[in-house]
């Protein structure tokens, strides 16, 4: 669970470039993708709180399988389901204060039973443990996605001064 608040805090340290936009990499801006990340920990979380152990239901998915295995999401596979899409217009205070509720979120994932679970939409049900582990993955994700989007706008800037 450290190395997930260590992401938050890396998608934190992204604020600044909330705004920073390359559709060669993405149709959506930085800010966009830290605040679906920040969206997804808290839903899981709270899925998380309010499960009940005994309907838990364990499946054997091979995309699911091979996610959590090599720890990488293919880019551009899945649609984001509606209720984790940011909705609002994102700014750096929006972004600033929702990485503090999920900080306090986190604290309360310290806190819960082994056995609590979550039911994501294609790869099925997680247990505490995988769930925090397919956190960890899917932030990563977009933080790749954010490093793409700077770096490229970086050199695009960088050739158009030269």
């Amino acid at each position: 669970m450290d190395n997930l608040n260590k992401l938050v805090n890396t998608l934190a340290q992204q604020i600044p470039k909330q705004a920073m936009v390359n559709t060669s990499v993405s149709k959506t801006s930085v800010g966009w993708h830290i605040e679906h990340c920040l969206l997804i920990i808290n839903q899981v979380i709270e899925a998380l709180e309010n499960s009940n152990p005994e309907a838990y239901k364990r499946t054997f998915d091979v995309r699911r399988n091979l996610v959590m295995f090599f720890g990488i999401i293919p880019r551009g596979k899945v649609k984001t389901p509606k209720r984790v899409q940011p909705q609002n217009d994102i700014n750096e205070d929006l972004l600033t204060q929702h990485i503090a509720v999920t900080e306090k979120k986190l604290a309360v994932l310290n806190q819960l039973q082994p056995n609590k679970y979550f039911h994501h939409p294609f790869l099925g049900d997680f247990k505490l443990k995988p769930a925090v582990r397919f956190l960890a993955v899917h932030t990563n994700h977009h933080l790749k996605i954010i490093k793409d989007i700077v770096s490229k706008q970086a050199s695009t800037i960088k050739s158009l001064h030269t």
